[in-house]
């Protein structure tokens, strides 16, 4: 029960809150220095700060998590904290990684003689996999590696494929000095000029998924209400203007765990959307009298390496969620993209989508004219009360109550 009520506490009781269940460590809440930042990305002048949040107990295959967000928009928090909160007592969201390997390619184009290049690659299946071991040791020393090698003829261009499982890592560096490595092999041998050898982004080797089962009598409007979220998903699969903002909704959620961990949001995106083709990234439907969800994504992140392992943030990330490893991390992700899309469905279906955002939306305002603290709350509520909530309203809010 500590944490009912968490968005009305403040700041350092919510901090108390997760010291408490040994979720927080003030020596990682501090700014990023300039000898980190400097090196994070090239010609660096400062940072830019975005909002960090929390979405407490979050109930992922009967376990409960503290899961941190990233993100400067308005009531995406508020939304996933109220949709986790429903689909708890519903038991929670089932989640399982279903595969976890990096693509690779090592791209020909218009090979000289493409038959005999084939047949190179297939007849040395076993001994492009031990070079791969060769170029990337310490990968193989703790599990992972190359697993397997195939190829793809697209007319002009021949690919060859490289699965490999990274570990704990995105592995995005791994995979290229192992593609480096047998595109170098691939031409001395062959004689043939490769065209480029480079990770891929489009990972369907790697995907989640998590699924949830919702009680109709737990929802305002009951079945009624369930019906119409059933509705919504598949005017979404037809619609295309709704399925874009079906799935913005649904990355509001993912980015800001990716992000707040450390990860790549650029990558991420590239390989849900492409997996996807413009279709949504969920769906919804009634069976035996439940609604049903599902989601199920590419994800190609990692837990150590790049920004993860330096950034002191995405170090506070792993101290807040208490994520054993990657696949573990990967089910949150897919889980928290989830309960967004419902906490959006639900609200647009009963309440409207504005409700909560226009509670954030007015503070927000009062915020931008410098209100003063103590004078906040009342002057939030006197803005949403009134006709037209802009910023010549809440100056006007502002000098009334201003002693």
């Amino acid at each position: 029960m500590k944490y009912k009520g968490f968005y009305k506490k403040d700041i350092h009781k919510r901090i108390e809150i997760l010291k408490q269940d040994d979720k927080y460590d003030e020596s990682l809440d501090i700014a990023l220095s300039s000898n980190i930042y400097d090196h994070l990305i090239e010609n660096a002048i400062s940072v830019f700060e975005i909002p960090l949040g929390v979405v407490p107990e979050v109930m992922i295959n009967q376990k409960k998590y503290t899961i941190p967000m990233a993100t400067e928009e308005s009531s995406v928090i508020a939304a996933a904290n109220h949709g986790s909160k429903i689909i708890n007592q519903n038991g929670g969201v089932s989640a399982y990684v279903k595969s976890s390997l990096l693509r690779g390619e090592i791209i020909f184009a218009n090979p000289n003689n493409k038959q005999k290049l084939i047949e190179y690659i297939e007849m040395n299946h076993s001994l492009l996999i031990e070079l791969s071991k060769e170029a990337h040791p310490s990968i193989v020393k703790r599990g992972g590696g190359v697993k397997d090698i195939k190829i793809r003829d697209l007319n002009k261009f021949l690919i060859v494929d490289v699965l490999m499982d990274t570990q704990e890592a995105m592995g995005a560096n791994m995979m290229n000095t192992v593609l480096e490595a047998l595109a170098s092999h691939l031409t001395q041998s062959t004689g043939e000029s490769v065209l480029m050898a480079i990770l891929s982004n489009h990972n369907p080797e790697s995907l989640v998924s998590a699924n949830v089962k919702i009680n109709p009598n737990s929802l305002k409007g009951g079945m009624n209400t369930a019906k119409k979220i059933a509705l919504s998903s598949e005017l979404a699969h037809i619609d295309p203007y709704r399925c874009a903002t079906h799935n913005k909704g649904i990355m509001n959620g993912i980015d800001a765990v990716v992000l707040a961990s450390g990860n790549d949001t650029r990558a991420v995106n590239a390989g849900i959307y492409t997996y996807h083709s413009n279709r949504p990234f969920t769906h919804w439907k009634l069976e035996d009298d439940f609604l049903h969800g599902e989601i199920t994504i590419p994800l190609t992140i990692g837990t150590v390496g790049g920004a993860i392992s330096i950034h002191p943030k995405a170090k506070l990330f792993k101290k807040i969620s208490h994520y054993e490893n990657k696949h573990n991390l990967m089910e949150m992700i897919a889980s928290i993209g989830l309960i967004q899309n419902f906490a959006a469905l639900y609200a647009l279906n009963t309440d409207g989508i504005q409700k909560g955002h226009m509670s954030l939306h007015a503070k927000n305002i009062l915020l931008s004219i410098n209100c003063p603290e103590e004078i906040l709350e009342q002057a939030t509520r006197e803005l949403l009360n009134s006709k037209t909530i802009n910023t010549e309203t809440a100056k006007a809010i502002v000098k009334k109550l201003m002693p």
